[in-house]
This record gives structure tokens, C-alpha cells and sequence, in this order.
């Protein structure tokens, strides 16, 4: 269980997860959310921010990446969060 900062309470937090396999030769999952990914995410918050009237209003927002990494059998090597991570 993660505790939250009071400071979390200000932002409205948009998570991008990318998973990768170690070793897979495709680069890592952070590196899997490059501008055109990070271009997707906002214009989809964009569009649920403008579509969704009964949702939490916070003063800014943050888009944060979970990066995950997993051996070839499926088992979890690293796991990652990265807060405003663009």
C-alpha cells in the first residue's frame, strides 16, 4: 500500500503503464513512452477532462509513467514509478 503525500491532493494524475520484457531488444518501458506516446496521453486527458463533468478538480496535473519489467517467464523484474515524468 502506497501512502499519499498531501501534496499528491493538488494534482489530478494521469499514469501511462508500459510493460517490456528484459532483454527483449525493444528498448525499456520508460524509452516506450516517447513524444508520440506522451502527445496520445495528454490529448485522451484532454478529451476525458472536457467529456467528464462529475470528476475530481484539482489545481494542476501530472502525468506519471509505472515502468514494469518482466523476465521471460512473466515475472516481475523491476517496477517503477515515475512522477511528472513529462
Amino acid at each position: 500500500m502506497s501512502r499519499r503525500r498531501p501534496a499528491d491532493e493538488c494534482f489530478l494524475v494521469f499514469c501511462e503503464v508500459k510493460t517490456r520484457r528484459a532483454g527483449g531488444g525493444t528498448g525499456g518501458p520508460v524509452e516506450a513512452v516517447a513524444p508520440p506516446k506522451q502527445r496520445q496521453v495528454r490529448q485522451m486527458a484532454a478529451a476525458w477532462l472536457a467529456e467528464t463533468m462529475e470528476r475530481p478538480h484539482r489545481d494542476d496535473l501530472r502525468f506519471d509513467v509505472v515502468a514494469v519489467t518482466i523476465d521471460p517467464q512473466g515475472r516481475l523484474v523491476a517496477l517503477d514509478h515515475l512522477e511528472g515524468a513529462f
